[in-house]
């Protein structure tokens, strides 16, 4: 089930946050709906759009969709 649903998780909680810095930062907000309104965008559009780009990788640097959990070492190898 976990693998299942993994990709939906972890898409809808980058998106959440993503929303969430953006309502927090106007002024950047702003620089990407501008970017995107400048044309109806493709699928292609959008790899390039270097704001939007930016603010995923931000945000995806901040609040990271899958948790880095420290691993040990259980017994001898």
């Amino acid at each position: 089930m976990n693998l299942l649903l993994a990709g939906h998780i972890t898409t809808s909680s980058l998106c959440a946050w993503l929303f969430y810095l953006l309502d927090r930062h106007p002024e950047y907000a702003e620089r990407v709906r501008a970017e995107q309104s400048a044309q109806r965008p493709t699928f292609a559009d959008t790899l390039r759009m270097e704001a939007l780009t930016n603010a995923l990788l931000e945000t995806e640097r901040l609040h990271p969709p899958i948790a880095n959990l420290p691993r040990v070492v259980g017994g001898d190898c």
